[in-house]
């Protein structure tokens, strides 16, 4: 699956979409994200071998309908830790706090980069890493003799923006 297919750490959602007819039987199974790793070849194996769906119902009665069904993978990394906010997700346009403790490394001697953005060493193992725009990363560790340990993938979403509130006039 993914991890042999050499996906770093992270968390990975693949959306596939396929019709659910009257009966529950499913047909034309399509991949509409593109991670790679094999995870969307694996995401329409498994909805190939699943039972029978429900299928959608319009005025009481049973109809054939696309559905869109998201499929999310979890890699972890047994040699490294990485802690995020939220597991596996930066945010865009701001400072993002980052906690690495590697095994047998100590913070000092470990080497962290980011694949865009910046990452910044605040000691102790805390990280700050900013990035401009929404997509995926890759922060990757190196130990002291700048050999690779691993890295890990991370989404980048968009904060989102407090509402405003509402103005008054008089």
């Amino acid at each position: 699956m993914a991890t042999e297919h050499g996906a770093p750490a992270g968390s990975y959602t693949v959306v596939a979409q396929f019709i659910v007819d009257k009966e529950g039987n499913i047909s034309e199974i399509k991949p509409l994200t593109n991670l790679g790793y094999g995870m969307e070849e694996e995401v329409v194996r498994i909805i190939k071998k699943s039972p029978k769906w429900s299928p959608a119902i319009l005025n009481g009665k049973p109809v054939k309908a696309y559905r869109k069904q998201p499929i999310t993978f979890v890699i972890e990394e047994n040699n490294f830790q990485i802690t995020t906010e939220e597991p596996y997700v930066l945010y865009a346009g701001t400072e993002n706090p980052v906690a690495i403790v590697a095994n047998k490394v100590k913070p000092d001697d470990l080497e962290v980069t980011v694949s865009q953005g910046s990452i910044i060493a605040k000691g102790n193992g805390s990280y700050t890493v900013r990035v401009a725009r929404p997509g995926r990363v890759t922060i990757t560790l190196f130990n002291k003799k700048h050999k690779e340990m691993g890295a890990a993938s991370f989404e980048i979403k968009q904060k989102a923006q407090p509402a405003n509130p509402p103005t008054i006039k008089g």
